[in-house]
């Protein structure tokens, strides 16, 4: 788990004999038999956006259907109408050595990747309210006419929301790759005799940076490339 030199002394025919012999250690990031590190970055965070899945409310933020109408208008607050779930490398899965020159070091088995719990079991993904969508009755009853939202303008507001949590997933994507977090989560080890507790320490920093790269990413899409209230239609919509 660590390079290792190793020196040892015989007696031959009344002599000291002393020899040397070392190793080297590969990452098992992608190497064949090594399942759980097939990805330097993260194995849950992938360059192909998901498919977005429809929802009445849960995991959503408000019970469906997620937008709040009123004659003068309607309101949508973050994570309503909307939402990324993401993975986390939360926990891991120790290894020790059992014998050779690094008997009874540590290191990290597994870094296992867990999803927000704000999803309340469901997976990681994309989620969007269904009263966004073209079938639902919610979205029917918007026929104006204007100050009324029609049903361009539900439309609208529906392709605006599938961009904008796109855009959440490719940006976080974007931020999180280059952390290599398995890469460096694999590298850990702890030196036996020791009661500092260096694995989970640094798998607790490699969360908490990843944690924060999604956090940059979400306000980086809120704020500044794809703002949704801004760029919503104006009308008022019907219960």
């Amino acid at each position: 788990m660590v390079p290792t030199d190793v020196e040892f002394t015989v007696t031959a025919s009344g002599e000291h004999v002393t020899g040397h012999g070392s190793f080297g250690v590969a990452s098992r990031i992608r190497q064949q038999g090594e399942p759980n590190w097939q990805d330097p970055a993260s194995p849950t965070m992938t360059a192909t956006v998901p498919a977005i899945k429809y929802v009445g409310g849960d995991p959503l933020r408000a019970p469906y259907p997620g937008i709040v109408p009123s004659d003068t208008g309607y309101s949508i607050d973050t994570g309503t109408v909307g939402h990324n779930f993401f993975s986390y490398p939360d926990e891991i899965r120790r290894g020790v050595a059992r014998a050779g020159p690094n008997l009874n070091m540590q290191y990290v088995a597994e870094l296992v990747w867990v999803v927000d719990s704000a999803s309340h079991g469901h997976p990681q993904g994309i989620y969007v309210e269904r009263s966004l969508r073209e079938n639902d009755p919610f979205y029917k009853r918007q026929i104006g006419p204007e100050p009324f939202c029609t049903q361009k303008d539900m439309a609208k507001l529906d392709s605006l929301v599938e961009k904008h949590e796109i855009d959440h997933w490719i940006q976080a994507y974007t931020m999180t790759t280059p952390l290599q977090t398995e890469t460096k989560a694999e590298k850990v080890v702890q030196f036996p005799g020791t009661q500092d507790p260096t694995l989970v320490r640094q798998v607790f920093l490699l969360d908490s940076t990843f944690r924060a790269a999604v956090s940059i990413a979400n306000d980086f899409v809120e704020d500044v490339l794809d703002p949704l209230q801004q760029n919503a239609p104006v009308c008022n919509m019907r219960p």
